[in-house]
């Protein structure tokens, strides 16, 4: 248990999730504030998360439990907090995990249709899925976020995975727009933004509509 006054966070295991739950109602916890879930990919684990507030003293709890990824089943705490249900319901389509209990498992919450693994897990290929299912707007240029993180943030992990790809100019002018350099290029008459999407005219305008 962590506290720093006002918020305390605690961890408990899987078959002391409920109890601790009621406890904490019983001592003012009354409002489930946030559910919510970290995908810790390599541990294969989800962390399912409950932050509690007691209005009444001001002071909140986060409830953390680990559960595997292979078999990522809750009760619902909608027993308790009804609110719990509209959680629920989005986090078992985002991440996959069943709330035994629940009503609305498996009732589609923003996804229609949605056959690909749940979307929220960091295993999904979102540029997979991107090339597969969109097609590409002329004039638009596609920047590897994992290589263009890795340089703005100076995080070695990130650049090393991806140094061997060909450099982008674009990609250039996006870490020079995070160091505060893009002005140049604004007071020459041509729209930084647009210019790295590569839908600007040499003019400065804007052709794709």
């Amino acid at each position: 248990m962590r506290s720093d006054g006002w918020m305390t966070q605690e961890t408990v295991g899987l078959s002391g999730l409920t109890r601790r739950l009621e406890e904490l109602r019983g001592d003012g916890y009354v409002q489930l504030t946030l559910l919510t879930v970290t995908d810790w990919l390599e541990e294969g684990e989800f962390e399912v998360s409950y932050v509690l507030t007691d209005p009444a003293q001001r002071r909140t709890v986060i409830l953390g439990v680990r559960i595997p990824r292979e078999t990522p089943e809750l009760s619902t705490v909608s027993g308790v907090w009804p609110q719990a249900v509209t959680y629920e319901q989005e986090i078992h389509e985002m991440f996959g995990i069943r709330f035994e209990g629940s009503p609305r498992q498996g009732v589609p919450f923003i996804l229609e249709g949605w056959k690909d693994i749940p979307p929220m897990r960091r295993d999904f290929d979102t540029l997979k899925y991107s090339v597969e299912h969109y097609e590409d707007r002329p004039g638009r240029r596609s920047i590897d976020t994992r290589r263009f993180v890795g340089r703005v943030s100076d995080e070695k992990s990130f650049t090393d995975a991806w140094s061997a790809r060909e450099d982008d100019g674009r990609e250039r002018k996006l870490a020079d727009m995070n160091d505060g350099t893009a002005g140049d290029a604004r007071a020459a008459g041509t729209d930084g933004a647009a210019d790295v999407t590569g839908a600007a005219d040499p003019g400065g305008e804007n052709t794709d509509e």
